[in-house]
């Protein structure tokens, strides 16, 4: 909550709920880049390193 400046954990947890816990997502302002940028991470991990074992 600190890193993201929240003060409010019902806030905090929305916008957990929402994003994720990304780590690489904070660095996108634009709520659509953040998104790319999750599905990207998704489709990576999931898609190709999994799902491809």
């Amino acid at each position: 909550m600190q890193y993201f400046g929240k003060s409010d954990k019902y806030t905090a947890m929305d916008k957990y709920m929402i994003e994720g816990g990304m780590s690489g997502s904070c660095l996108y302002k634009d709520q659509e880049a953040k998104y790319d940028y999750i599905a990207d991470v998704f489709d990576t991990l999931i898609v190709r390193d999994i799902h491809q074992k």
